[in-house]
């Protein structure tokens, strides 16, 4: 089974491993290129810091990494919990899948009186994790150091892959980059030949831009990436 893997370039090198892993091939098409957008990290006494990517500490600067290294980190997925702890952070707690529920943790862990949280996000986010830990009494500073932007077109090699019926499915992680792959096979002349791809999903969030066209898609059972590769390797079998 080939599969088309979507996410950024800087996230495909373990997936593409993985899929090998499982006896499946990939094939790098990012549909998002990503970019860091503000300017200087604000650094003051935090109580701890919050990251729900790896993009979020990728866009760090040594210099901005040093004073932050020390506080209780806070963040989503195993793969940012790997990054983190290469890049010297100890202490930290990190939840499985998505978002949902991070405050929640945070919120058992801490004092609302020890300060305030430092987060690093990407200027397009889901959920309202800092409005969700204003209301449990915690001051939150949003910090919008990232942006993923939408790439052009798919490069020559990923459309003639397509047209000439090379790939068999894609990998989907987010309902934005989901639209974003659509709104590529239109632009790129590729529509007629999407409807002949699977499509795995992260989540059926990530599956709902797909609904309206009737393509074929598998949700995961679980929200994070082991999940999604298994799904799509029983499908392999399944079909074989």
């Amino acid at each position: 089974m080939r599969l088309l893997v979507t996410r950024p370039i800087e996230d495909q090198d373990q997936t593409l491993k993985a899929l090998e892993a499982k006896g499946m091939s990939g094939l790098s098409a990012p549909v998002m290129e990503v970019e860091r957008v503000c300017g200087t990290v604000p650094n003051e006494r935090w109580q701890g810091l919050i990251v729900t990517s790896r993009n979020g500490l990728r866009m760090l600067s040594d210099e901005e990494l040093a004073p932050l290294k020390g506080l209780a980190l806070f963040c989503v997925g195993r793969k940012t919990a790997e990054l983190a702890r290469s890049l010297g952070f100890e202490n930290l707690i990190h939840i499985q899948g998505q978002i949902t529920g991070l405050a929640d943790v945070i919120s058992d862990a801490s004092d609302p009186k020890a300060g305030p949280f430092l987060y690093l996000s990407g200027v397009h986010r889901t959920g309202q994790l800092d409005q969700d830990l204003a209301d449990r009494g915690f001051s939150c500073h949003l910090q919008s150091i990232y942006e993923t932007r939408p790439v052009a077109h798919f490069s020559s090699v990923i459309r003639e892959a397509v047209q000439e019926g090379f790939i068999d499915g894609v990998l989907l992680y987010s309902a934005r980059s989901t639209q974003i792959f659509l709104d590529l096979i239109d632009r790129d002349n590729l529509t007629q030949y999407a409807a002949n791809l699977r499509y795995y999903c992260l989540s059926r969030a990530v599956a709902a831009p797909l609904e309206a066209r009737g393509y074929p898609l598998v949700v995961a059972e679980m929200p994070n990436e082991a999940s999604l590769l298994v799904c799509a390797q029983n499908d392999h079998n399944y079909l074989r």
